[in-house]
């Protein structure tokens, strides 16, 4: 028997995230399959419009056998940060057989580049690093660089490598290959939209993102192109409004005025650029896009905007990454993921949360690691009947 990972987002659970399990039960009928999602918030620096315990009773029921919690110290970060801290925690277990993922592209022309990429890592930094310089952001900076690389080392780039699904399944190689991990990664040729897509087309699977705009504008225009328990979820999902989430960076930004300089993922000349165009924005969705640009992406903001309403120090963040979590939570199992976790149990030094009284055993680090998790739960729930208890959610058991 095979145990198969996938790390997920589930921003919400449709289709394509079944068509994923199904693909995995296809190639191997008695697979252990071990999901880890972000929970509270998500990579986009949004808050989940799926509630965690939604997104878990999503992935049970539709093949999942064991549901794990990402922390949002690592959800919250880069491609690159998010990746590692996932392929990390599960790293820790040592039965993990295969990490599976969507991709556009091949898996062995994904390989080569992440090979290409570790191999001229310095390299292609400083490329980034001067073509910034001139203007250009993050990943601009990035492709231009490796694509420079490249032509130096007469290699040829296909620019499909930098779509979204590209871009992390590149991460969770290069993760894998830092880690030196047993592993293996297996890619699933992407099925439907593209992750940007926004609108819903009949003869394709729609993106994450199609079906969260189209929710937003009429909630029943999705409910035919989900699983009934996401849509279900979605419907009750219950979290941080936006003219609320407005007011707590305005009272952060100019009531508290907070040194920006020291929250993880700071760039030169954002605490100004945030604060001005703070003054002359009245809603969260206006002060975004005012602050969106060329050089500031989207994307970026926000991540930004959530890691300092919960003031996530860079310095706290980058030990993070060197030190993973000796713990992780359990947010649902089935009897096949519950024997696996027996079976972890007495393999791994990992400790699984699922009561309060855990807490104790974690270390000075980990239980300050813990108290993130916990923060990124109660602004979640702002003002909401679920603030102030973490382990309300107690870990959701499904009865084979």
């Amino acid at each position: 028997m095979k145990n198969y990972a996938i790390i997920a987002e589930y921003n919400p659970f449709h289709f394509g995230h079944l068509y994923q399990i199904n693909m995995i039960r296809k190639m191997d009928p008695k697979a252990v399959i071990i999901v880890i999602i972000s929970t509270f918030f998500v990579q986009r620096g949004e808050p989940s419009y799926l509630d965690p315990k939604f997104k878990t009773a999503s992935a049970l029921k539709n093949g999942a056998d064991l549901v794990l919690a990402l922390p949002s110290i690592y959800s919250l970060q880069s491609a690159e940060h998010f990746a590692y801290g996932a392929v990390s925690i599960l790293n820790r277990f040592k039965h993990i057989d295969h990490l599976v993922f969507g991709a556009e592209s091949d898996y062995s022309e994904l390989y080569n580049f992440a090979r290409f990429q570790m191999d001229h890592a310095l390299s292609i930094d400083e490329k980034r690093i001067e073509f910034m310089k001139e203007g250009l952001n993050f990943n601009q900076g990035l492709i231009k660089a490796c694509c420079a690389i490249a032509d130096e080392n007469d290699m040829k780039i296909s620019q499909d490598l930098f779509q979204s699904n590209n871009i992390l399944a590149l991460e969770y190689i290069k993760s894998l290959m830092k880690l030196k991990s047993s592993i293996s990664a297996i890619s699933i040729k992407r099925s439907g939209q593209r992750y940007n897509d926004t609108e819903i087309l009949e003869e394709k699977l729609p993106s994450a993102t199609a079906i969260r705009k189209h929710f937003k504008e009429a909630p029943g225009k999705v409910k035919n192109i989900l699983p009934n328990e996401s849509y279900s979820g979605l419907i009750q999902s219950r979290f941080i409004d936006k003219n609320t989430l407005f007011d707590l960076i305005k009272y952060k930004l100019i009531i508290e005025s907070i040194p920006l300089e020291t929250i993880t993922g700071f760039e030169q000349g954002l605490s100004g650029h945030l604060r001005k165009n703070l003054m002359k924005s009245s809603s969260y969705d206006e002060f975004i896009e005012n602050s969106t640009t060329s050089r500031y992406r989207k994307n970026r903001i926000q991540r930004f905007i959530i890691n300092m309403l919960l003031d996530n120090k860079k310095v706290f963040i980058d030990q993070s990454i060197r030190e993973i979590p000796e713990w992780v939570r359990v947010l649902g199992f089935n009897k096949k993921g519950q024997d696996f976790l027996h079976s972890s149990k007495n393999e791994s030094d990992m400790i699984f949360l699922t009561q309060y009284k855990q807490y104790n055993a974690l270390s000075d680090f980990g239980k300050k690691q813990f108290d993130k998790e916990v923060d990124s739960c109660n602004l979640y729930y702002f003002s909401k009947d679920n603030f102030g208890d973490y382990f309300r959610q107690i870990p959701i058991i499904i009865k084979d």
